[in-house]
């Protein structure tokens, strides 16, 4: 803000400490300025971009940049984002459960003001392994009764499990009983598994069950 700004002074009214009066104007301004004025700090906003999972968690490489940076007075005289030295933009690109980002701004009064933002990133897909348990092992891992297919383990170091299962995600079960025989190609199980921030994986096992004994027939030959 700019201004121009006059004084009247009358004649008398003002001294110093010898006792010397002013003179005064006399009825004329005097004019003083032009001055410019700002004592507002100027504004800032940060905004990410990359892809989105669930529950707020990026699923990919982030990009922070500053979405706006202005300033209505003196204008502004130099930003950027703290925690990469000076620099407009970041890159978030190793998962970490929350990362803030820092930009200042200040302008050509001295104004200083920031702005932040705040991201969390999980682009890594969790893990499970599906196991098989029979109460008779037959020979070359074959059963000889029922197979039982649990989870042995389901794991996500960054946003957590949020659910996992066999042939799906939600209400499904998370284990299954393989109790009739499977042939010689087996019966392949699927355990799929969700974490917090959307990704998905899966594992499987192939079970392999015979409780059948081989038929044997005899024959005679005539002499």
């Amino acid at each position: 803000m700019t201004g121009v700004y006059y004084l009247w002074i009358k004649k008398g009214t003002i001294s110093d400490a010898a006792g010397n009066a002013s003179e005064g104007s006399q009825g004329k301004s005097v004019r003083y300025g032009p001055f410019k004025f700002d004592n507002t700090p100027p504004s800032c906003e940060l905004q990410a971009a990359g892809t989105i999972g669930d529950n707020s968690w990026y699923t990919s490489n982030v990009n922070i940049r500053f979405k706006t940076h202005s300033d209505n007075d003196s204008g502004v005289k130099n930003y950027g984002i703290s925690s990469t030295t000076g620099s407009k933009t970041a890159s978030l690109t190793s998962d970490i459960s929350s990362k803030t980002y820092t930009g200042y701004i200040e302008d050509n009064a001295g104004n200083k003001s920031s702005c932040s933002i705040t991201v969390k990133r999980d682009a890594t897909k969790p893990s499970c392994t599906l196991d098989k348990s029979c109460s008779t092992w037959g020979e070359n891992g074959w059963c000889k009764s029922n197979v039982g297919i649990k989870f042995s383990s389901t794991y996500d170091a960054m946003s957590g499990v949020d659910g996992y299962g066999i042939g799906g995600y939600y209400n499904v079960p998370r284990e299954a009983t393989l109790n009739y025989d499977s042939g010689a190609n087996g019966i392949s199980y699927f355990g799929y598994i969700v974490d917090k921030a959307g990704n998905t994986s899966s594992c499987s096992t192939t079970a392999y069950r015979d409780t059948t004994p081989p038929a044997a027939s005899l024959c005679s030959t005539a002499v």
